[in-house]
């Protein structure tokens, strides 16, 4: 079976072409939230959303632990918070924001902080790129 791979000539928006990955079939609409961009790419509800990116975002060395607690475990409960906060937000901008208030003020402990048993920054904002414009 041959699935149809669109081309680099087929995203619609410029801020789509120059993020690799971009959710291209549904640029995202004015004052959308990524929570609610990435719900109607994918048709699905809010918990799907917050299980898919904090997967997306996770640092991969912590996946097996994260499978054994599970997303729910507290120890993920920072960043549950921090992806409902991001949820909201309708602009790349803003979710960087977010990110670095939350990197800043947080005292992540022995095991998030050492064994890096937590998302990625970086990989959120990687992952809210796709749905969200840049500004």
């Amino acid at each position: 079976m041959n699935i149809p791979v669109p081309s680099a000539q087929s995203v619609r928006s410029p801020a789509a072409a120059s993020v690799p990955g971009r959710a291209i079939d549904a640029p995202p609409a004015e004052g959308e939230s990524l929570e609610h961009a990435f719900c109607r790419v994918h048709h699905c509800s809010r918990e799907t959303f917050l299980r898919r990116a904090f997967w997306t975002s996770l640092h991969p060395h912590a996946w097996p632990v994260a499978r054994l607690m599970g997303f729910r475990a507290d120890l993920f409960a920072v960043d549950r918070a921090l992806l409902s906060h991001c949820g909201r937000r309708t602009t790349l901008a803003e979710v960087e924001v977010e990110v670095k208030a939350f990197s800043a003020f947080l005292d992540y402990g022995f095991l998030r902080r050492r064994c890096h048993l937590r998302m990625s920054g970086h990989r959120l904002k990687r992952f809210a790129a796709r749905y969200l414009p840049p500004r």
